[in-house]
């Protein structure tokens, strides 16, 4: 057994509006619903924290990753990174 202490159940990667208004926010209530917890890049903990950062702490102390690949996910220049920060960890 691993004596790592999880911050978040689940690290959820997605780009854009237009999946975070629907799916995103369904994934994320049928979660909470649950009693899952997620990272939300809205969490106002650590406020005023580079959001690199604050993503790739949420990246390494989740237990899942879930990349949602939609149309727009590999036109960002930061998404890739962020998936490679995820296969890093658990890799």
């Amino acid at each position: 057994m691993s004596s790592h202490q999880w911050k978040h159940e689940v690290f959820v990667s997605f780009r854009g509006k237009d999946i975070r208004k629907n799916f995103i926010s369904q994934l994320f209530h049928e979660l909470n619903h649950a009693g899952i917890n997620y990272f939300s890049d809205e969490d106002r903990e650590n406020d005023g924290e580079e959001i690199k950062d604050k993503l790739f702490r949420a990246i390494w102390h989740a237990s899942f990753a879930l990349a949602m690949f939609s149309a727009n996910y590999a036109d960002s220049k930061w998404y890739p990174n962020e998936l490679v920060e995820i296969l890093k960890c658990r890799g």
